[in-house]
């Protein structure tokens, strides 16, 4: 009974091509209409050549405004096409091929797909060639405009013994044919490179011809969303710089590599496709006045980041130092405020060779990356409640940095200070940070060290101050009792700080927890 119904179907889709064709064979086949869109499959010959056993087909979508229908890869929304061809159909092999897609906006979700009118372009491995192709297929889809409307519609074409040559067809499956994305090469479009951090990727691309409306599409791994952020930045001349937030469903399983990410990179009709973990991560070029403005923003980030609240427990202690030098003699007090500059500068030099380091080993090196190792939280929640519970008056250590400074302890301990101050700023973000910090995790190795070292100097700004003029610390208020309660103040903060590295470091050793939040 089930053969007799896909035989009457068949038979149906046969009357539906004589009708609309007017003969028995034709390169196209009826349209199947909703009030959505209209469809029908369509053949570049005008019929078989001898034993030829491939047919060039496409599946031509005619969707009515406002309505769009899914690429292969959607996004958060959306399902693709989907085609069938009947057992009678004598068809082995059948597979779609997507030109590139356009952007979609669906309920709030970034989506990708086609709208107005689209091809894809369909190659089918005939089962016996040489015969007449009686084709017959369903076709499933889903069409959007505010809602999802799914289809399934019958579509026929039937092609019989011919010459071979191509028909009124051709042309426009030609056009949407070259739109599929080629293998990744030497075209004049061409994707360079990839970096995948722990929600981010950054992808560059190289125009011989001058871009017009590029878009990136990323195909990842199920559970993998990929929403991009606006249009492309331009890096260097020809160059774009494109960048993805990553998100991973709450259902789905396991971690994201770069080899498990196909990008496509399309502009103007043209289109190139390649596998994330096949591309090199090479330096961007960097201009002298591009280099200019990174080392202007690390100086402004940098000087910022004393502003920032975690640093606040650093600056309290190194505020307890300021007062007990009011009345020092000027050159004591330039060699503290300058061991604590050298700290600070000495801290992001070792920053900058560990993420080069973990760079040249394959890794992913991030701003903060030394906040998601629990050795290191532990080793600073000790260190802070430390320092607080000497600031309520517990014990007395004065080989602390910082406030051994008060009593002339010497310039180690204000140089530790400033590689202190170093440690808790890092996990901070401030205005001018993010920029400084991605061109320089994004560039050559003497570019990294010539942006950290600038990050170092504006953070060191106020003690240099201090270190060049000296005689400013007798514009402090004297110590006094009241300095007591200040310290136990600072001593709150303190123990706030160690409380949340306490979280951090909770959230840290859950396994159920993807990655570490910093910012």
């Amino acid at each position: 009974m089930r053969h007799f119904f896909m035989l009457a179907r068949l038979l149906f889709c046969l009357l539906l091509m004589t009708a609309g064709a007017g003969n028995a064979w034709a390169k196209a086949g009826a349209w199947a209409e909703t009030e959505q869109a209209r469809v029908r499959l369509i053949a570049a010959a005008d019929g078989l050549a001898g034993d030829e056993d491939w047919l060039r087909l496409g599946v031509e979508f005619d969707i009515a405004e406002g309505w769009s229908i899914y690429w292969r890869a959607p996004g958060s929304v959306g399902m693709p096409p989907e085609i069938q061809f009947s057992p009678q159909s004598q068809v082995a092999e059948a597979e779609l091929r997507w030109p590139a897609p356009q952007y979609i906006f669906e309920a709030g979700s970034e989506a990708r797909g086609y709208h107005d009118r689209v091809i894809l372009p369909l190659d089918v491995r005939l089962a016996n060639p040489g015969r007449a192709f009686v084709g017959s297929a369903e076709l499933r889809y889903q069409i959007c405009r505010e809602v999802c409307i799914p289809q399934q519609l019958d579509l026929a074409l039937l092609l019989g013994p011919g010459e071979g040559e191509l028909g009124a067809e051709a042309h426009s499956l030609a056009l949407w044919d070259s739109r599929v994305p080629q293998a990744n090469g030497q075209q004049a479009l061409r994707i360079e490179a990839a970096r995948l951090e722990p929600d981010t990727l950054s992808v560059w691309a190289q125009s011989e011809l001058p871009w017009q409306a590029p878009l990136l599409s990323l195909v990842g791994p199920e559970g993998w969303v990929f929403e991009t952020r606006g249009e492309a930045a331009p890096s260097a001349a020809g160059r774009r710089q494109f960048s993805a937030s990553v998100r991973q469903e709450p259902w789905a399983e396991g971690s994201l590599e770069l080899s498990d990410i196909e990008i496509v990179v399309a502009d103007a009709g043209r289109a190139v496709t390649a596998l994330a973990g096949s591309l090199s991560e090479p330096a961007p070029v960097l201009r002298w006045t591009g280099l200019l403005v990174a080392l202007g923003a690390a100086l402004l980030g940098g000087f910022i980041l004393n502003l920032m609240p975690c640093v606040l427990p650093v600056l309290s202690i190194k505020t307890l130092g300021f007062l007990g030098q009011s009345g020092t003699a000027s050159a004591a007090v330039r060699r503290s405020f300058l061991a604590t500059a050298s700290g600070i500068l000495v801290s992001f030099w070792l920053l900058a060779g560990l993420l080069l380091l973990i760079q040249a080993l394959g890794g992913v090196a991030t701003w903060g990356i030394q906040f998601q190792s629990p050795l290191f939280l532990l080793v600073m929640i000790a260190i802070l409640l430390l320092f607080a519970f000497n600031l309520f008056g517990l014990f007395d250590l004065p080989g602390i940095p910082g406030l051994g400074e008060r009593s002339g302890a010497g310039r180690s301990q204000a140089f530790m200070t400033g590689m202190l101050a170093t440690a808790l700023a890092t996990p901070c973000t401030a205005p001018f940070l993010g920029t400084a910090v991605a061109v320089a995790l994004a560039a050559s190795p003497l570019v990294t060290w010539l942006i950290f070292s600038g990050l170092g100097v504006g953070m060191a700004l106020p003690y240099l101050a201090f270190a060049v003029a000296p005689n400013l610390t007798r514009l402090l208020p004297r110590p006094g009792s009241w300095m007591l309660w200040l310290k136990r103040g600072l001593a709150l903060l303190l123990l706030g700080t160690a409380l949340w590295l306490v979280t951090l470091l909770s959230a840290l050793l859950r396994p159920e927890q993807a990655r570490l939040p910093i910012d």
